[in-house]
């Protein structure tokens, strides 16, 4: 996962853009920050919460979310 991919969230469900990821060297761990329903979250541990987006059915819904 990098800066920009559209990923979801496993938590809460929200899709949302990556706008920052951070490698945790002793856990050896990958956390992120999307801009997602408006707001940026907090750090998020990718590796259990987050999930890439890869159906072209999700985009549009997120599109539509999104206002575009």
């Amino acid at each position: 996962m990098k800066v920009g991919d559209l990923v979801r969230d496993l938590g809460t469900g929200d899709m949302g853009i990556i706008t920052d990821t951070y490698m945790q060297p002793q856990l050896n761990q990958l956390f992120i920050k999307m801009f997602a329903a408006g707001r940026e979250t907090g750090w998020i541990r990718a590796i259990d919460n987050i999930e890439p987006v890869q159906d072209p059915r999700d985009v549009v819904e997120w599109e539509h979310q999104q206002g575009r």
